[in-house]
């Protein structure tokens, strides 16, 4: 008989009507023709690139090539011809834990409250009278557009400059609630507040040159401007009802399930925070809350997943990818910024434990007894001196509690034969299997049978 594995995250509030999980692995749909219809796919590890002092780490972004890395004290170029670091200008972040950022290919502007600049060689204070508070900047068709923190307001710069006309702001007012955030996607500026969204765009007007599309207005809040991000020509964020959502047209709809939903509403302090990548066909956003659990959402399958490590928050605070198309990502903790990707199987050197549920199975209302279960894998890619094992626990009581781990080698480098199986289970009424890999090697499971009298 084939078990299915849970293709996502699925914890709710009944445990044990849903409870599948799904821990450093993600599903991708095979063609017709393949073995399975759906494998599981490990998420990417990541190696050291460089360390930079001062961390913790609130910012990066790529500029002329080179990768400006922002801490809460300095801004740090990383010279994209030799990977030379250097510390060019401080700057007071100590109130903030994230920064926004945005170029216009002359000038480099991060805000977190306090504003800078930079042409690429020192850092500017942005001390221009009309220059207030933000907490976001995005750019678009010359300007860069800020929020006025604590307002309904947001203003812009002039015309491919840092400066600013006092005049050049123009309030959100469809809703009496203030900006939590802003960003662009295909010349369009997408303005949150704490209940509503208003889309605007660039109508060239010679007072203000942009005004809100017709139509565009909703009341969808946003519950903090770091869990705006965009990727593939779309926009996500976090509700302040606890859903995630990206926009249809100027309509928001609704991506979470009611799983995710659960967790985000068991939250207390909505310290929130996201970004999106992609890779091999896939994009992701990337939505850690409360500094604990990351919750991933694939838009090529409309499916989630969590990440973590060893058993702890996700390592990742962000992640930026360079002209070369190579994903580099911050450290939560450390001044460490690493590369990331697929062809990286360890978290710079630590295993990853990666975690598959299948969906739970039975024989009717009868007792069964479960001979063997197999798993189809690759196996036989052990490192030296390092092999790779997977373990298989039980539940019986719906996910809700897994016990009885049985451990069993995934073969020697080489061993490409080498079958997963496991023998004389057990009897059982409902049963859930649960596997776990520590693998410092590619994880990819295809399918499972079980055979069961």
């Amino acid at each position: 008989m084939k078990v299915p594995f849970a293709v996502a995250t699925s914890q709710a509030r009944n445990k044990k009507g849903n409870n599948e999980t799904l821990i450093n692995m993600y599903a991708d749909t095979m063609p017709p023709t393949a073995k399975s219809s759906v494998v599981l796919l490990g998420t990417p590890g990541w190696t050291l690139y460089t360390t930079i002092e001062n961390a913790p780490i609130i910012g990066m972004h790529y500029f002329k090539l080179d990768l400006y890395v922002v801490t809460k004290t300095s801004i740090y170029q990383i010279r994209h011809t030799d990977n030379f670091i250097t510390n060019i200008g401080t700057v007071d972040f100590s109130a903030v834990d994230s920064v926004s950022i945005a170029d216009n290919g002359i000038n480099i502007v991060i805000v977190g409250g306090n504003g800078y600049y930079s042409d690429g060689a020192t850092v500017t204070h942005i001390t221009d009278p009309a220059y207030y508070p933000s907490d976001t900047v995005a750019f678009q068709d010359g300007y860069f557009i800020f929020n006025r923190s604590g307002t309904n307001q947001f203003f812009i710069s002039r015309l491919y400059a840092v400066t600013f006309d006092a005049t050049m702001y123009a309030s959100a007012e469809g809703s009496p609630d203030n900006i939590n955030g802003l960003i662009t996607v295909n010349q369009k500026l997408y303005i949150f507040g704490t209940n509503s969204i208003e889309v605007w765009y660039n109508s060239g007007d010679a007072l203000f040159p942009f005004d809100r599309i017709q139509g565009s207005f909703a009341l969808y809040g946003c519950i903090n401007y770091k869990t705006i991000a965009t990727t593939n020509n779309s926009v996500y964020w976090c509700g302040n009802d606890n859903c995630v959502y990206t926009m249809n047209g100027y309509t928001p709809t609704k991506i979470s399930t009611s799983a995710i939903e659960y967790k985000l509403a068991s939250r207390g302090v909505k310290d929130y925070r996201a970004f999106t990548y992609y890779e091999e066909g896939h994009y992701f956003y990337v939505l850690t809350i409360d500094g604990d659990t990351t919750l991933v959402f694939d838009m090529a399958t409309n499916l989630w997943h969590t990440r973590q490590s060893l058993g702890s928050t996700w390592g990742l605070r962000n992640m930026v990818v360079n002209e070369k198309g190579v994903w580099v990502g911050a450290d939560v903790t450390s001044g460490n910024i690493y590369y990331v990707g697929l062809d990286y199987h360890t978290e710079n050197g630590q295993t990853i434990l990666r975690t598959a549920e299948t969906s739970p199975f039975s024989n009717g209302v009868d007792y069964f007894t479960l001979n063997k279960f197999e798993i189809d894998m690759e196996t036989g890619k052990s490192q030296p001196n390092a092999e790779d094992t997977i373990t298989l626990s039980f539940s019986d009581d719906g996910g809700v509690e897994f016990k009885n781990d049985h451990t069993i080698s995934l073969g020697a480098q080489g061993d490409r034969k080498k079958r997963v199986i496991w023998r004389r289970l057990g009897r059982h009424r409902n049963l859930t299997l649960r596997v776990t890999t520590r693998c410092n090697s590619q994880v990819n499971i295809i399918a499972a049978h079980a055979e069961m009298t």
